[in-house]
């Protein structure tokens, strides 16, 4: 089914449209809104039932939509109904062409794109009726509207980005000790939205990031540009240029101070960002990368000149944005704007310097006459008076004791009141003045405002790429590579390498290949490092798919459609019927969405229900993801599954290597040592019982007894799988067509030289050779016993 999606940021005025194909539960629908969390959600009236405080026109439906229901659970909150006729494609399609910013690259593009998304326009419309009804207006072609398809990039849906603590720590909800954490060393508030989009949605387009990681190569091996960089950024990195810009869309009332006041703030806020757009296109003067030259083209747009010539008109060259005192920063806006010819704006002025300074002398009258030393301040936009709470309460009645803090406390009289009253007059005769000037500058402002918008791209891309230079200065990161396979060499979990260090990160490898190893079957003890190794694949690919180098001796990655999971969430036994039938959930997810390019994760699958079930379950589900060839890591508890589906093409078993010892002979007392390094194979220690029974001391013909039954019951099992002739011809299966996976990765991949080639492609031979000899070993002992 098509979902259309329009969201509007009410912190930098842009809007989002989206059109997509959706299933019943519709999980893209949820990420695409997790992207851009919801402060509101409006939905048409119909699909909102009876009774719900946000459906007062429709009583026809007796219960909420699917689509309601999703998307109140997921995000707990109130969807709230809209008149099916506001939502319109014809009236969307307008509201598009009347306030899209000028942009003759992007506008035209946009405006086709849309002409055939009628969910997407009908939503629009939508939108924009609301905003309308709730008081906001917009200056026509002012805002930037962009339409984004989810092609070309990675889809995590809401509980893996949780799971995997993409944004947020797990442990105490904050942003710190997430992937965006470890990643976030941005400087400006727009550059850190986008890195939070860049994680929840990676890009899958091999172009989009060879060129991002040419950007961060550079920045590496360039330290001057890379200061150059933090220099400019420093210029506006306590200033939200998004909201800033979003604020020149709005209508500017007409002979009102307070708004004029305001606008000459953003102005005075634009001039700033204006020379640090200059500062930036300098520094890239000689940049070698195509994305910041690029980013050099778009903040040296002859609009942004034409901006900034207005500016130098209307404004006095020393007037900043001043981070000081609120009374100067006032002061500043006061005799920002440069005096008429006529010489009014000027007589006004003075005349508020003369209201201040009769402040400042019945200051000094009070303080001669009380011999008293008080000082003036500026508090909640007005003038008073402050000093020693003793000499305050020494004062006649007329005089009002205002907040106290510490020893000293706010004093006011009628006096003061009344001169108060005359500086801020003459504070609003002043702005209205400069009403006609800011109007007119703020017209020239949103005519051009499309190369801000561009401007706003291009440095928010800048810092997160400068960010990412400088997480990647450590010693330990390496560029990584796009191909078919997905192979790490000594790979770090990115956010353990910073909670306890790189150096003491344990450092795993992975390889997976299509044909050959697609689907990794992992055992282990508990607390072996199984999660955590899952974990650390998936992060290391979402590092990558966001143009980072990652922590990595080496990485090679394959663009994946779809990172799907299913992860351990620990709960009690007293939940196992909510874990199962949430496991079921989500398997039913992942099934319904898994690929053969999707990155799937499952966690110890089938824990929340009885042995038998859990394993049956796991069994059929990873069948079903082995067919469709996707690339799968699955930890379970069950060795069962390890020689149940080791005979299926493309696995491979392996195991999180534990030991165990004893602590002393005295105590007879044991431990077990979990070395969190991934191994080949099937975990060595079969009978974790008998080990744990041998260094607990138990009785040795107790010992001797269970040894041989477990012996022999493992020696009964395997018997009967060796004599299966099916499991033969498996086994030469897989081996056939692991050659043929090994033959296709080098043939794509191989950078070896033709001697060196050669001596690989003999040794796979032999390899290969050796494997088919060994099953048919196997069938022939069989078949003698």
């Amino acid at each position: 089914m098509t979902v259309g999606i329009a969201a509007y940021d009410t912190v930098s005025g842009r809007i989002i449209i989206t059109e997509l194909q959706d299933n019943a539960t519709f999980p893209k629908t949820i990420h695409h809104l997790n992207l851009h969390p919801p402060g509101i959600i409006l939905v048409p009236d119909t699909a909102i039932s009876f009774g719900s405080h946000n459906n007062k026109v429709n009583p026809d439906h007796s219960s909420s939509s699917v689509l309601v229901q999703c998307l109140e659970s997921k995000f707990e909150i109130p969807c709230e109904g809209l008149a099916r006729e506001f939502w319109s494609d014809t009236q969307g399609y307008q509201h598009l062409k009347t306030y899209i910013a000028d942009d003759d690259g992007k506008q035209a593009g946009i405006l086709v794109a849309m002409q055939d998304k009628y969910y997407g326009t009908a939503a629009l419309g939508a939108l924009f009726s609301y905003l309308h009804e709730n008081g906001e207006s917009f200056a026509p072609h002012s805002l930037p509207i962009e339409y984004k398809a989810l092609e070309g990039t990675m889809f995590i849906d809401l509980d893996t980005a949780t799971n995997l603590e993409l944004i947020k720590s797990n442990l105490d909800n904050k942003p710190k000790n997430s992937l965006f954490g470890v990643m976030n060393k941005t400087h400006t508030k727009m550059a850190e939205r986008l890195l939070r989009s860049t994680i929840l949605q990676p890009v899958t387009v091999k172009e989009i990031l060879e060129k991002r990681l040419d950007v961060v190569e550079e920045l590496l091996e360039n330290d001057a540009l890379r200061k150059s960089m933090k220099t400019a950024l420093k210029g506006i990195d306590n200033l939200d240029v998004e909201k800033l810009i979003r604020n020149f869309s709005r209508p500017l009332k007409v002979n009102d101070a307070v708004a004029a006041e305001r606008r000459i703030s953003d102005l005075l806020s634009l001039r700033r960002l204006i020379a640090s757009m200059k500062m930036f296109a300098e520094a890239l003067q000689e940049a070698q990368s195509g994305l910041l030259q690029t980013a050099r083209a778009m903040l040296r747009d002859p609009k942004a000149e034409a901006i900034e010539t207005l500016l130098e008109g209307a404004f006095n060259e020393d007037a900043t944005v001043h981070q000081g005192k609120r009374h100067n920063y006032k002061a500043i806006r006061l005799y920002a704007i440069k005096g008429e010819p006529n010489g009014t704006l000027d007589i006004a002025r003075k005349t508020h310097t003369e209201h201040l300074a009769d402040i400042h002398q019945l200051k000094d009258d009070i303080n001669e006459k009380y011999q008293l030393d008080l000082e003036v301040k500026y508090e909640n936009d007005q003038f008073v008076l402050w000093g020693l709470v003793q000499e305050v309460e020494a004062l006649p009645g007329e005089y009002t004791r205002g907040k106290k803090k510490g020893n000293k406390c706010f004093v006011n009289c009628k006096d003061l009141s009344k001169l108060n009253y005359r500086a801020s007059e003459s504070e609003q005769e002043i702005f209205k003045m400069c009403d006609q000037i800011v109007q007119s500058v703020s017209e020239g402002v949103v005519e051009n405002i499309a190369c801000l918008y561009n401007a706003t791209e291009a440095i928010a891309k800048i810092d997160m790429f400068a960010g990412f230079a400088e997480i990647c200065q450590g010693v330990g990161y390496t560029r990584p590579e796009f191909t078919g396979i997905l192979a790490i060499k000594g790979g770090r979990h990115p956010i353990l390498a910073r909670w306890i260090g790189g150096d003491i990160c344990i450092a795993n490898d992975t390889y997976m290949a299509g044909g050959s190893s697609s689907f990794l079957l992992i055992q282990g003890a508990n607390m072996s490092g199984k999660s955590t190794y899952l974990r650390q694949v998936a992060l290391l690919n979402v590092t990558a798919m966001a143009g980072c180098f990652v922590p990595a001796e080496y990485a090679s990655f394959r663009l994946h459609d779809a990172l799907l999971s299913r992860l351990s969430n620990d709960e009690s036994i007293e939940k196992s019927l909510s874990t199962f039938a949430a496991e079921m959930a989500t398997s039913s997810l992942i099934l319904g969405l898994a690929t053969n390019e999707s990155l799937v994760l499952l966690d110890e699958l089938g824990r929340g229900t009885a042995p038998a079930e859990g394993f049956g379950i796991c069994q059929a589900i990873s069948e079903e993801l082995i067919h469709r060839k996707s690339f799968v890591l699955f930890t379970t508890h069950f060795s069962e599954l390890a020689e149940t589906i080791q005979p299926f093409p493309g696995t491979e078993v392996l195991h999180m290597h534990s030991q165990m010892e004893s602590r002393n002979s005295e105590s007879q007392g044991y431990n077990t040592e979990h070395t969190y390094r991934v191994q080949q194979g099937p975990v060595r220690l079969h009978h974790y019982g008998l080990e744990l029974a041998k260094l607990a001391g138990l009785p040795e013909s107790v010992l001797a007894s269970s040894t041989e039954v477990a012996h022999n019951l493992e020696s009964s099992r395997a018997q009967t799988r060796a004599s299966s002739e099916s499991q033969a011809i498996a086994a030469r299966r897989k081996t056939l067509i692991g050659l043929r996976g090994q033959l296709i990765t080098v043939a794509e991949s191989s950078k070896l030289n033709d001697a060196d080639l050669r001596a690989y492609l003999r040794m796979v031979q032999g390899e290969c050779v050796e494997q088919l000899k060994k099953t048919i070993e196997a069938r022939n002992t069989a078949a003698t016993n």
